[in-house]
């Protein structure tokens, strides 16, 4: 029992690093958000796939509710990247700077059921909000995944 404990927190201070690295590459592309005042939809694109890195993992690890989370915020990055729906990309913006604050929270807590717990209920009502914005904004979009160019 002993070295299972012990995988289940190699696997777990894994998953940690893994949500490290990527927070870094989110919070350089919700910079160049940012920078740009919101204009360069690929950036919304970018983070889609970067979130979508942190779903296939937590997936995989049976972190159902942050799976469910990343999922949701993975498609609205999606829809938002090919919308010029001004109010719609400022609300997806702003969850999706919420969403650092989140993976921070995780990785701090990662080890604390009680810790997670609130972060839980925070992710819980933010997918209610990915998926009103999505119909509220960005109804009529149906792609929820990187575009693959045909040659």
């Amino acid at each position: 029992m002993l070295l299972l404990m012990e995988a289940d927190k190699e696997i777990l201070d894994g998953f940690v690093e893994e949500i490290r690295a990527l927070e870094k590459v989110l919070k350089s592309i919700v910079q160049k958000m940012i920078s740009s005042k919101l204009k360069d939809m690929k950036l919304f694109e970018q983070y889609g796939q970067t979130i979508d890195r942190v779903y296939g993992t937590a997936a995989t690890l049976g972190f159902n509710e942050l799976a469910e989370y990343t999922k949701s915020l993975k498609d609205l990055s999606y829809k938002c990247s090919q919308s010029d729906n001004e109010k719609g990309i400022r609300k997806t913006a702003e969850m999706l700077i919420h969403c650092l604050k989140y993976l921070d929270q995780i990785c701090k807590g990662i080890h604390d059921a009680e810790e997670l717990k609130k972060v839980r209920y925070l992710m819980s009502v933010d997918i209610s909000k990915a998926e009103k914005l999505c119909r509220s904004y960005f109804f009529s979009i149906n792609r929820v995944s990187c575009e693959i160019k045909k040659n």
